[in-house]
């Protein structure tokens, strides 16, 4: 019956007398159907101030809050937008980077529209929308990775020589860490960090940032630095790398190495405990067979020397052989099984040695200094 009332008791800050409407719903309805009537023609009339007020809301918060705050915050709308997660984020800022200056480029929530077609990140929305999916492994996406990688390798990588100049504009929400650094400069270092064999490869992009006089940005921080929009890029005068961006990029790289080690080092013992439980089911099962099959032998003898007959012990016998063949068996394959579990702690092994066996390749991307400027500087 109340389940409307929230919404509308919500709206007496907006200068509503919700207690008099109330009040007056109880003094003059007598029954549930008539209250539950009364309070949803109340909400009909509210309908416009509720939502205006939650369209307010929502905005103010997209203005003032973190946009990771904003994320985990449960917003009620009619339709709900799909949330990016940061790796189609990127991929929709690497296409406004390359295309934003296009005539009919377009940009919206899970894609973009350019050259006449449009493109999203969402594969349910594109296939409803008969628009192409934006991935990176093929399609357009491929090609502006490609035409990126290609602007990239041109980069210096050192000594410093150019100068990024960010605003600070999210696309949507607060960067409240990010915010922090308006006003100041520093240096940005880019490395890519390779540990692995030709069979497997597991990489990690280092992104480094420091200020000038030393403070270390975090490494979350870097990256949502990275996708605000730049009012240019300069050239400057060669200076070297700071101490501080090297020693936090080997502190990165050491941390990621260390990572990997404990990822492996996890992957063995979950392989050995599997191993071992398996071992000990197998073990369980074939002792608990061997043994009824020892109590049903052990019966079988009994009851033949009891038979009156030398035809039935005969029978009797040629039954219990039956049984022993079949305990007989059971004790090899018991030790079959063993060499099976050998063969699996082998080949673990041999596994596990090939992965602690890797080569670990670290190269640097680029390094430029930075500054932050907020729009109205």
């Amino acid at each position: 019956m109340f389940g409307a009332s929230d919404d509308i008791l919500g709206s007496i800050e907006s200068g509503v007398d919700i207690e008099r409407r109330i009040h007056e719903i109880y003094q003059h309805c007598r029954s549930d159907e008539q209250i539950e009537q009364e309070f949803n023609q109340l909400q009909d009339e509210l309908k416009d101030q509720l939502e205006n007020r939650e369209n307010e809301t929502r905005r103010s918060l997209f203005e003032h809050f973190d946009v990771d705050v904003v994320r985990n915050l449960k917003t009620r709308r009619t339709t709900t937008l799909a949330q990016l997660n940061d790796y189609q984020e990127n991929l929709l800022l690497l296409a406004e980077m390359f295309l934003s200056d296009e005539s009919d480029f377009q940009r919206s929530e899970t894609g973009f529209r350019s050259r006449g077609k449009y493109f999203d990140v969402n594969w349910p929305i594109a296939d409803e929308k008969d628009a192409e999916f934006f991935r990176p492994s093929q399609g357009y996406g491929k090609q502006l990775i490609d035409a990126a990688l290609h602007e990239g390798a041109s980069l210096s990588t050192s000594p410093v020589c150019q100068k990024l100049h960010f605003i600070y504009q999210p696309r949507s929400g607060q960067l409240a860490d990010v915010k922090l650094f308006c006003g100041k400069s520093g240096q940005l270092l880019l490395a890519k960090v390779s540990i692995g064999n030709q069979e497997q490869q597991r990489e990690k992009l280092l992104t480094v940032a420091v200020t000038e006089n030393g403070e270390v940005l975090a490494e979350e921080t870097v990256s949502r630095l990275l996708r605000l929009p730049l009012s240019e890029i300069t050239s400057v005068e060669e200076q070297p790398l700071l101490p501080a961006l090297t020693t936090q990029c080997e502190v990165l790289r050491h941390s990621f190495i260390q990572q990997v080690e404990r990822d492996n080092e996890l992957y063995y013992n979950e392989e050995v405990e599997k191993l071992e439980r398996w071992s000990e089911d197998r073990r369980i099962a074939l002792d608990l067979r061997i043994k009824q099959l020892d109590a049903e032998i052990k019966e079988a003898r009994k009851a033949a020397r009891q038979l009156p007959s030398l035809k039935e012990k005969m029978e009797a016998k040629r039954a219990l052989k039956v049984l022993e063949r079949e305990r007989d068996s059971i004790m090899l394959q018991y030790h079959d099984e063993k060499k099976k579990i050998e063969q699996e702690e082998d080949r673990l092994l041999e596994e596990v040695e090939q992965k602690l066996a890797t080569e670990i390749t670290s190269r640097q991307l680029f390094a430029v200094s930075w500054t932050l400027s907020s729009p109205s500087a």
